[in-house]
């Protein structure tokens, strides 16, 4: 944001600040919809808000692609971070909330279920990073697939009681690391492509 403020009078940073200012205003209010309502513990409500602001993003950052003359890396990056990792939070917002809900996964046990979620949100990324063509998207999804896989290990965690989660969740990581890589060598070595399609 500072950026753009700063660099107002650069081609670029103008051709972003009108094509994503209302989106990013949206998000803002999405934003401080769902702290409020995770704060209150409103989980079901949290995760209407935070599906919106993720949503919302994803369109933000579909836009960014439409900018191509004097593009730079610094808007990409951040939005690309930011992104991801709101991907994986509304995924775990997500789960909280049929957690609240006391929901029974169809009858499948956790180790299952959980095995169920990487694996839906790995393809959901996918299908996201299809239409962002962000390269960096993918990594905090990564980094967090590596956080669970530490703590479905840990003492703290679930102290290794599953077997099969944590390899999946390894899985999942080199998975998003390698679907990362691919898309930056699809963009040319770039977060974004060099030619928007």
């Amino acid at each position: 944001m500072i950026v753009m403020i700063v660099k107002k009078d650069d081609s670029y940073y103008q051709k972003a600040i009108e094509q994503i200012s209302t989106l990013f205003r949206i998000s803002c209010l999405l934003n401080i919809a769902w702290i409020i309502a995770f704060s209150y513990v409103l989980v079901e409500l949290s995760s209407l808000f935070i599906l919106g602001f993720v949503v919302t993003l994803a369109l933000l950052g579909i836009k960014l692609l439409s900018i191509r003359e004097g593009r730079r890396w610094l808007l990409p990056l951040s939005f690309g971070l930011y992104s991801g990792w709101l991907f994986i939070a509304t995924v775990v917002n997500f789960a909280a909330a049929l957690v609240k809900l006391q929901w029974n996964g169809f009858g499948l046990s956790p180790e299952i279920w959980g095995i169920v979620m990487l694996s839906v949100a790995i393809l959901l990324l996918v299908a996201v990073l299809s239409k962002l063509r962000n390269a960096i998207f993918p990594l905090p999804v990564a980094w967090a697939y590596l956080g669970i896989y530490q703590f479905l290990l840990s003492d703290a965690g679930f102290g290794g009681r599953y077997t099969r989660l944590p390899i999946v969740a390894i899985a999942g990581m080199a998975v998003l690391v390698i679907v990362a890589i691919i898309q930056l060598v699809r963009n040319g070595f770039s977060l974004l492509p060099k030619e928007s399609k």
